[in-house]
């Protein structure tokens, strides 16, 4: 018998998967990926070189590596102490293969970063330079502050990308013209408080006096009091005007004051009111007190709520109620108060931020800007008010309600040399001098920068023997203090 042997069958060949290539395998979830933190971060640019190059870093590694087999194999035959060469930890050898196309990846981008960055500085400096070439061929002056303010624009962007001592003489040219323009006044204001007392506080009011002044902390909700000294002023750290419980009274955070006169009388210096209308008397080197007033009523944490007239009146805003109410000081503010819109207030009421008193005429500021102008006609009848145009003579500004490049925030009045009504920006950066009539006069801004912007103004109590007045400021962590000029 012959035994059949079975054949095994030919082997297959199996197709080899191909493996799919490096940038398009899908990422793994929490992987890092590189080149999209580029994109995020540098720009998609930078990230395009850069995926170029670890492109053509993985397309020429396979030769490479060809290559360096068959130079290790002829060391090994020509040199035999060549071997120890190549023994190498895998570790190593895998961080050195990262680490260098990824050196000539970031030296490529910062090359590339800084020849852009230097081309767009100097894209918006020649930007800046027309525009000035603009302002000084200008037939008038609004065209010559609408060039003025593009050259300025120009400038900040180009900021972002570079620096350079022409690029800011050109821009201290640019602001010197737009001050003319806009009749801006540069004062060089001078720190007063010694120390550091206002680290962490949000300086609200200011009340000046011949040697002394206040401030309320909006943060805490207390009244400050610094004396003055040989140099600048001290913080009073004895001095207490805080939300407290003094007797039966649960005062809360202090949301106004008014300062009165040292020849008052009063064994207080200062009143200050909290949301529930409860007032606190406070005196540097006495224990403060409280009383309830009697109204009914809970008024707002922003605005101006109190104004003293003549160490006689004080006024007592309310817009929910919707009133105005004064009380006289001579009873250290016991009697009933009286309403001065009686009943018969104006929809806009709400609205009033600020207001200030000069001889029995009421100026109220809105949140918009607008001022309403009240009085009486007699001293039983109720206010009667009405309301105020600017004249703004700057270029390119017109007549009108409202202010076309500034909001006004805080008011005061002045009546030292002629009546004035200062009023403070919504963006901190300058008081504004406007008559009663509210014809612009011109604008007070600091020499240089200051701790922040303007939070606080109050204007001198008297004027200086020059006949100057001072103007007091509230910016950052510390107060001011310039010579208007």
């Amino acid at each position: 018998k012959v035994a059949t042997i079975a054949k095994a069958p030919p082997p297959v060949e199996r197709p080899q998967a191909q493996r799919p290539a490096a940038e398009e395998a899908p990422p793994r979830e929490g992987q890092f990926r590189p080149l999209d933190f580029l994109a995020r971060w540098v720009g998609r640019p930078a990230a395009a070189v850069g995926r170029a190059l670890a492109m053509g870093a993985r397309r020429l590694a396979p030769p490479l590596r060809a290559l360096g087999r068959a130079l290790g194999r002829w060391l090994q035959r020509t040199v035999p102490e060549a071997e120890d060469w190549f023994h190498l930890p895998q570790s190593l050898m895998g961080i050195l293969a990262l680490a260098v196309p990824l050196m000539v990846i970031t030296f490529s981008m910062l090359v590339y970063l800084h020849r852009g960055r230097a081309q767009q500085f100097a894209l918006y400096v020649t930007q800046a330079q027309v525009a000035v070439q603009k302002a000084q061929n200008a037939p008038d002056d609004v065209t010559r502050y609408n060039a003025l303010v593009q050259a300025e624009v120009a400038l900040q962007q180009a900021f972002v990308y570079g620096d350079a001592p022409e690029a800011r003489q050109l821009e201290q040219q640019v602001l010197a013209q737009l001050d003319h323009l806009d009749r801006v006044e540069r004062v060089a204001f001078v720190p007063l408080v010694n120390g550091f007392p206002l680290r962490g506080r949000e300086i609200r009011r200011l009340a000046v006096l011949p040697n002394e002044f206040y401030a309320l902390d909006g943060r805490a909700g207390a009244v400050l009091h610094f004396r003055k000294v040989a140099q600048g002023y001290d913080f009073d750290r004895a001095f207490r005007c805080v939300p407290d419980r003094y007797a039966q009274v649960e005062v809360g955070p202090l949301l106004d004051f008014v300062a009165l006169s040292p020849l008052s009388g009063k064994d207080y210096a200062v009143v200050a009111v909290d949301q529930n209308a409860h007032l606190v008397f406070c005196a540097p080197g006495a224990e403060p007190y409280a009383r309830t007033l009697p109204l009914s009523t809970r008024l707002p944490q922003e605005g101006r709520l109190l104004r003293l007239f003549g160490d006689e009146s004080l006024y007592l805003f309310d817009p929910h109620e919707k009133a105005l109410q004064v009380f006289s000081v001579g009873d250290d503010f016991g009697s009933p108060p009286y309403n001065l819109f009686a009943g018969v207030a104006p929809p806009w009421l709400d609205q009033v931020v600020d207001f200030a008193v000069q001889r029995g005429v009421l100026f109220m500021l809105l949140h918009d800007g607008q001022v309403m102008r009240c009085e009486q006609s007699n001293p039983t009848s109720p206010l009667t008010c009405q309301g105020l145009t600017y004249h703004d003579p700057r270029p390119g500004r017109r007549d009108g309600p409202i202010l076309a490049d500034m909001r006004p925030i805080q008011l005061e009045v002045s009546t030292i040399e002629e009546p004035t009504l200062f009023m403070l920006d919504s963006e901190g950066q300058g008081v504004a001098l406007f008559s009663f009539a509210l014809q612009y006069s011109r604008q007070l801004r600091p020499a240089k920068p200051l701790a922040g912007p303007i939070t606080a103004f109050q204007v001198g109590p008297a004027a200086l023997p020059s006949g100057k007045r001072m103007l007091y400021v509230a910016a950052g962590e510390q107060i001011y203090a310039a010579p208007t000029p």
